[in-house]
């Protein structure tokens, strides 16, 4: 199964995850305007596979912190030992060895989430070959007691959970495969389900017996505090949107073509901007087809992405901290990467483009027919890495980042224009030992413009590293909402180059209002002006809201245009008491809202 990361600590992480809701700096002086090409050849480095057994035919892989010690740990279900296994991790990206835990005739997918709301992770699993899920209570130490059967559809495969009826319980969805429908069991907090209310989905006339809806996953696509579903259709080469009815049901909705042969589909923000998106795995044609969502709950499809890749599996994760989600599949039978074994196989990194597009995959070697893969941070270091589950070589492949450590961050995050933040952050090796004597280059880009620059005020050749490892930018001024990112180019004694992840400053315009306080004898007008300080461009508005002795009587939008100022003659209709307030409400993305207080005058007779 896949599961996103966003490459934040742990805590935040888990927290997700009980609702189931990433060579020569000296010389390096560059007069740079624009640093997105460089961005976009930024590499991930990846260690050597790291194996870890597991049992008979393992199918899916999940992280989650089972005892509690703030370190992910592996859960694989093995197919065809009846078990699933859990690999406890010791935070330094290494495991323990598999325990094994009896869980039906045919495991196949397992998700982690509190189901009994005792602080313990817990896990369900489908069992496909005994039409049952599987609730296997977890002990809070990484153990699991024996499971509870609650009875499915025929061959149920991929496993969501989420809180489908919004009454703070985990509820889960399976695919049962050959039946073509969803079953949804809504979660009471104790641990047990009602019985299990199906959604067709698919169509068996495409394939026959063996079924088409194959895996799902959950978002709001329509964005009305609903949870919806998507479906993809391997034999109908389709996906379909199930909307959510916010109790737990779901209606017909929409399908859309994909690909050849879709074996998964996840949700992400990969054009950033905070609408669900949809990214399906296509194994026969080997592309991603990537659906932009409207916020209205439907999708346009962009020309497919990952040409080469035939991804069995995908995950979503910032790899490359860019504040921009990437991609990871593996590839059951990519035959561009020369397999060690019998049948071909990689996991593959698509870096996000931050519009919906993804740059060229790379491919790491992995064990032999990876099926699962996860992308998440097992060795603390708050890069995401790696997990695939292989089916015909029984183990699980970790892949760790290698690069060197490069932090950065804001001493204040939210300011109000013109104030400035000092931006500072510390350059290590892959062991944590500072880096002394390099230099780094911190780029700016804010959300209006989409490029990264240099940030002014920093040396030609680069910000120094103090002897602790540190370094440090005093008064840097952020436009509107603006990403900050540190770069260490690499140098000759064969440190690779890596760029930190984002340090994010939201600045809030400062807004002036002047209407003069004087009386106003009813007949008269009176200029209404004001100013935002700020860098302005056109499609920003200003709201003034005049009110009469408490009540709204107007709201007028002004349009900014490429000018700060704003204004307009106000005439009342009636005396009384009248007051104002301009407001600025923070749209497109990146501009955050502000207001004045409220100020105004008497009309009298």
């Amino acid at each position: 199964m896949h599961r996103v990361c966003d490459g934040k600590p742990l805590p935040g992480r888990q927290a997700a995850g009980r609702l189931g809701l990433g060579a020569i700096g000296v010389a390096l002086a560059l007069a740079v305007a624009s640093v997105s090409q460089a961005y976009a050849a930024q590499a991930v480095n990846l260690g050597p596979e790291r194996s870890h057994p597991a049992g008979d035919l393992p199918y899916s892989v999940e992280t989650a912190d089972l005892n509690g010690d703030r370190v992910l740990d592996i859960v694989t279900p093995n197919t065809v030992s009846h078990d699933v296994s859990v690999l406890l991790g010791r935070g330094d990206g290494s495991f323990r060895p598999a325990v094994n835990f009896p869980a039906g005739k045919g495991p196949r997918t397992a998700v982690t989430t509190d189901l009994d709301e005792d602080g313990r992770i817990d896990l369900a699993v489908s069992d496909v070959f005994d039409r049952a899920v599987l609730v296997l209570r977890g002990d809070g130490r990484g153990g699991f007691g024996p499971p509870a059967r609650l009875p499915a559809g025929d061959q149920p495969r991929n496993l969501i959970t989420r809180d489908f009826d919004r009454d703070g319980h985990a509820d889960l969805a399976v695919v049962n495969r050959r039946e073509d429908e969803v079953g949804v069991y809504l979660g009471r907090g104790d641990g047990t389900f009602a019985a299990p209310v199906t959604y067709a989905a698919g169509n068996r006339l495409a394939v026959g017996e063996d079924g088409d809806a194959y895996d799902l996953d959950s978002a709001d696509f329509d964005r009305d505090g609903r949870l919806d579903l998507a479906v993809a259709n391997r034999a109908s080469n389709n996906l379909s949107i199930l909307p959510g009815n916010g109790d737990g049901s779901f209606r017909a909705g929409a399908n859309y073509p994909v690909g050849r042969t879709p074996f998964d589909v996840t949700a992400g923000d990969f054009n950033r901007d905070r609408n669900p998106d949809l990214a399906v795995g296509n194994l026969d044609s080997k592309s991603i087809s990537i659906f932009l969502g409207n916020g209205a709950g439907t999708f346009a499809r962009i020309p497919d992405q990952g040409k080469g890749v035939a991804a069995f599996t995908l995950a979503v994760a910032d790899f490359d901290a860019d504040g921009r989600q990437d991609l990871a599949a593996v590839n059951n039978a990519n035959t561009r990467y020369v397999a060690r074994k019998e049948y071909p196989g990689s996991a593959s990194i698509l870096l996000g483009r931050g519009d919906g597009t993804f740059g060229k995959p790379s491919d790491h070697a992995v064990g032999t027919r990876p099926v699962a893969i996860a992308g998440d941070d097992l060795d603390r270091d708050g890069r995401a890495d790696l997990a695939t589950a292989n089916r015909e070589s029984d183990d699980i492949t970790v892949l760790l980042r290698t690069d060197p450590g490069l932090s950065l961050s804001a001493s204040r995050s939210r300011l109000t224009w013109p104030g400035t933040t000092t931006l500072r952050g510390r350059l290590t090796s892959a062991h944590g030992d500072p880096l002394v004597g390099r230099r780094v280059l911190l780029y700016r880009r804010p959300w209006v413009r989409g490029a990264f620059t240099r940030v002014p005020g920093q040396p030609d050749a680069g910000t120094p590293v103090a002897a602790d490892g540190t370094f440090r930018l005093a008064g840097a001024r952020p436009e509107w909402t603006t990403d900050y990112r540190a770069r260490f180019v690499g140098d000759r004694a064969g440190t690779r180059a890596v760029a930190s992840p984002l340090a994010v400053v939201e600045q809030r315009p400062r807004i002036t209002l002047k209407v003069g306080r004087t009386d106003l004898r009813l007949g008269g007008s009176r200029a209404i002006t004001g100013l935002v300080s700020h860098h302005s461009h056109a499609g920003l508005f200003v709201t003034v809201v005049v009110r009469r002795d408490g009540a709204v009587v107007e709201e007028r939008r002004l349009a900014l245009d490429r000018e700060v100022d704003y204004g307009f003659v106000y005439r009342p209709r009636r005396p009384g008491d009248y007051s104002f307030v301009a407001r600025f409400d923070g749209h497109p993305p990146g501009h955050l809202p502000n207001r004045t207080r409220p100020t105004g005058f008497r009309v009298i007779r």
